[in-house]
């Protein structure tokens, strides 16, 4: 077993063979939000933009008023504010008579509702380090919106004027008690230089000082009652708030693209968790990582197919002689190559090779397998013999439409004669292969029988008769039949069902077979029932089946 890595051909491997539920949920999910997109109603954003002069607006020379200036940022701060305040949003609503048609038992409840409606639709935010403040404002209407932000922001600067202006008349109501306090002392002091016929210095200068006193308080009080009448706002409107053209929500093109990249990484995450925790096997390099076996064949799933006859066949392995070229075939021809070579490197090319059809778990697909090579072997002139030796449990009789009836089972429990033995055999009438079938099926431990003398006997006298002998063996994982089979095997073909046969049985069946088989005999592994052909689309065999001959080709 060698350690699994992950590298770009996993990663490709993992797309190809995940890529429909990939697709399933890219597709669910971009539909889900293009739905909701449609559902959704449109928001429109309309905003006015308010720049806040920073410098001291005079109208009249020499005013200056209140106590000592804000700095900028703390001016720009409080507009802000101001422009969100309750006072601000009730004046809109008063405006533009937005109470109309709200909620409420009472107009201060419509009201109310409609101050909360506003609110949440109205933002003013200072843009960066600037002097400048957006009003913006949202609604389903573009031309609703621009009217509230105009009417925010013309709101915010009436009021600004009204705050200046009450800030002007309490200080002349201040002034005019003054003024007349002033002018009592005025009255006051020059009563004193009426009544003295020589009035003394510090009598003319109380009285002098009286009188400027109230010359300087008339005039401030003159020069704010002007001011009342010419208060301008420090915030002033330099662009107006127009329809929007487009909706600024929901944002279809940005929402479409954020749905389909978090479809595409969840459709990525779900299929790499799928991988991760299936049982079985996924690709040949997987099942070479983790078994380090070489080579590692895949063999297609396959469907019912009609034949070049028409009639549909019976098995898969019947696709050899009535669908020569279709792809489990080909996969077959694959197999029967690789064991070819396997037989070359270890010295295997004598006559009478036997082949054993192994697996770790029951239906793997070996009975089909073996009856398919043993067609292979047989349509391309060698001798084939297969032998099913799953005793308990026989299945090739079933591939052929035949009943159950005397075979292995039978044989080695009963005299070994040459005479059983020939009748024992049945030969494949579309190929020229022959068949042992496993019987009736035995109801008690039968590893005693494959480790007997007889079986050793059919073995040998196999060997002799036929270029290749197929053992299609039981489970390794299930039943010990098959370590006993091992020793007789000069090839081992290992096979491993697409997504199904569990990692941790496939590695202890092998580390069981090691043990058990011949160290001379080489392994094939073949991981069978793979959804994807094992050949470029171009070249797929099936393309064949299909395609119309030329007359020349004919």
């Amino acid at each position: 077993m060698q350690e699994d890595a992950w590298g770009f051909d996993s990663f490709e491997g993992l797309i190809r063979r995940q890529w429909r539920m990939i697709a399933l949920i890219w597709v669910g999910i971009v539909a889900a939000a293009a739905l909701a997109l449609t559902l959704m109603p449109a928001s429109f954003t309309a905003t006015t933009w308010l720049f806040s002069d920073p410098t001291v607006r005079t109208i009249l020379p020499g005013e200056s008023r209140g106590s000592a200036p804000l700095n900028d940022t703390a001016r720009l701060e409080s507009a802000v504010e101001l422009i969100g305040s309750e006072r601000t949003l009730q004046a809109v609503v008063r405006d533009l008579g937005l109470a109309v048609g709200m909620p409420g038992a009472t107009a201060m409840e419509r009201e109310h509702q409609a101050i909360r409606w506003l609110g949440e639709r109205i933002k003013a935010q200072r843009r960066g380090q600037t002097y400048l403040i957006s009003v913006r404002a949202s609604a389903g209407d573009p031309l609703m919106a621009a009217r509230l932000a105009n009417g925010v922001a013309n709101a915010f600067l009436r009021i600004e004027v009204e705050g200046k202006v009450d800030d002007i008349l309490a200080e002349q109501a201040a002034l005019r008690d003054r003024v007349i306090a002033a002018g009592v002392a005025v009255d006051r002091t020059q009563g004193i230089l009426d009544a003295t016929a020589e009035p003394g210095y510090e009598a003319r200068q109380e009285a002098q000082a009286a009188q400027a006193q109230y010359q300087m308080l008339l005039g401030r009080l003159k020069q704010v009652e002007t001011e009342a009448f010419l208060q301008v706002p420090s915030t002033r409107i330099v662009v107006e708030a127009t329809a929007p053209l487009y909706a600024a929500a929901p944002r279809s093109n940005l929402a479409l693209a954020l749905a389909a990249g978090f479809a595409t990484v969840l459709g990525l995450l779900v299929a790499l968790v799928r991988e991760r925790t299936t049982t079985g096997f996924v690709d040949e390099q997987e099942a070479v990582r983790t078994l380090g076996v070489k080579p590692i064949l895949s063999v297609p799933r396959q469907k019912l197919q009609r034949g070049v006859d028409g009639e549909w066949c019976l098995s898969p392995a019947d696709q050899l002689t009535r669908a020569p070229l279709a792809e489990f075939p080909e996969a077959v021809r694959r197999l029967r190559v690789s064991i070819d070579q396997a037989r070359h490197r270890e010295g295997l090319d004598h006559a009478g090779t036997v082949v054993m059809m192994a697996s770790a778990t029951p239906g793997e697909g070996k009975t089909t397998l073996a009856l398919a090579l043993a067609r292979s072997y047989a349509l391309a002139g060698h001798s084939s013999l297969v032998i099913d030796c799953d005793l308990r449990n026989p299945s090739l009789h079933k591939h052929l439409g035949l009943e159950p009836c005397c075979g292995l089972f039978e044989y080695l429990t009963g005299p070994s004669e040459p005479s059983r033995l020939k009748a024992m055999l049945i030969p494949d009438d579309i190929s020229g292969a022959h068949l042992a079938v496993g019987g009736l099926g035995a109801h008690k431990a039968t590893d005693d029988l494959i480790a007997g003398p007889a079986f050793a006997r059919l073995i040998a006298a196999a060997k002799r008769s036929f270029e290749l002998v197929i053992l299609d063996s039981p489970p390794m994982g299930t039943v010990v039949d098959g370590l006993y089979l091992a020793p007789f095997a000069d090839v081992v073909a290992f096979v491993m069902r697409y997504r199904s046969t569990p990692r941790a049985a496939a590695v202890q069946a092998l580390a069981a077979l090691e043990n058990s088989r011949d160290g001379r005999s080489a392994l094939v592994g073949v991981l069978n029932l793979h959804p994807e052909p094992g050949v470029a689309k171009g070249y797929r065999a099936s393309v064949y089946t299909t395609r119309e001959l030329s007359p020349s080709a004919r």
